[in-house]
């Protein structure tokens, strides 16, 4: 690879188009400048769909910077094409919407990668905020929990990390889905290759718009299944609008779940956490919104996906 550097790491200004700030962004590109200058021997890239003047100022403050224009692209395809552009061996991927809580979250986000022991990984992502975002935090990233060194079956896009040139030769997903993380996570699991967990790597993200986020958590439930239909869930498709409440009743049970066995973690009292057992299922109501549409709506499971193709096209490595 021409100027080849040890590490890459990508954010993006996708986010901004979402109700994210640009102040959000500058301390993203803030800590990522601070990491590669400190390192030494890494580069800092913003793939940039926004591409409005006020990104071209705050750059001006960070040289180190390199914008990938990325005008109308996706949020996934976005990322890609900046990966094309990446240079380093290790690409890291931190959210404009997101802060590290830790100097070290690159090292301990990319340790499981230089020690061979994982092709992707990924960290620890939480809400910034007291009781609502560590509820949120139960709904959004409950499958982070609990936070301890394993595989997961599907990663924060907003703080994970690759081997470039894995996602050289196989892209991350690109269906028609907001972001594919879920269906990606599980490509490479298929593959023998699952995402290992580095529970040290803290991101605090800020909190989404609530009602729009809701809506679209709900889309996605359901969108997952279109793009990857060898899934568990996309079996429950089969059933149309008759599925509403097992997609409803399983993500209920997994909020319980999770908060009961991470209270402590989460910071939550136990009033705080019998609160949240009321709240969750209240909340979830208006995820059924986001998953009536997408039911509603004409996607032919049995549709040969772009996902199922990748799958198939490396054998599986386990041992």
């Amino acid at each position: 690879m021409t100027n080849s550097c040890a590490f890459s790491i990508i954010t993006e200004s996708y986010n901004l188009t979402e109700g994210a700030t640009l102040e959000s962004l500058r301390r993203a590109l803030a800590f990522a400048s601070a990491t590669a200058e400190v390192r030494s021997a890494g580069e800092v890239l913003l793939a940039d769909v926004d591409g409005r003047p006020e990104i071209d100022r705050l750059l001006a403050d960070f040289p180190r910077v390199r914008r990938i224009p990325c005008d109308g692209l996706p949020y996934d395809a976005a990322k890609n094409r900046a990966v094309q552009a990446a240079r380093g061996e290790y690409v890291a991927f931190l959210d404009g919407d997101c802060i590290p809580e830790d100097a070290r979250w690159l090292e301990t986000l990319l340790e499981p990668l230089r020690s061979g022991r994982a092709v992707a990984s990924c960290g620890f992502t939480s809400y910034a905020g007291g009781f609502w975002a560590a509820l949120q935090t139960v709904m959004d990233f409950g499958f982070l929990l609990p936070r301890e060194s394993r595989a997961v079956g599907c990663y924060p896009c907003n703080n994970w990390a690759a081997l470039r040139s894995e996602l050289v030769a196989h892209p991350i997903p690109e269906p028609d889905l907001r972001c594919s993380c879920y269906p990606h996570a599980q490509i490479l699991e298929r593959r023998g290759d699952p995402i290992l967990l580095a529970p040290g790597a803290r991101v605090r993200h800020d909190l989404p718009p609530f009602l729009a986020e809701r809506l679209r958590r709900g889309w996605d439930l359901i969108a997952v299944c279109w793009a990857d239909p060898q899934i568990p869930e996309a079996r429950q498709l089969r059933k149309g609008l008759r599925s509403l409440p097992a997609f409803y009743g399983i993500n209920v049970a997994l909020d319980w779940e999770r908060l009961s066995r991470n209270r402590r973690e989460l910071g939550m009292t136990r009033a705080g956490m019998i609160l949240a057992y009321g709240l969750m299922p209240l909340i979830r109501v208006l995820d059924i919104f986001g998953i009536a549409r997408a039911l509603r709506a004409t996607r032919p499971l049995a549709r040969a996906s772009r996902l199922e193709t990748q799958t198939c096209s490396r054998s599986n490595r386990a041992a």
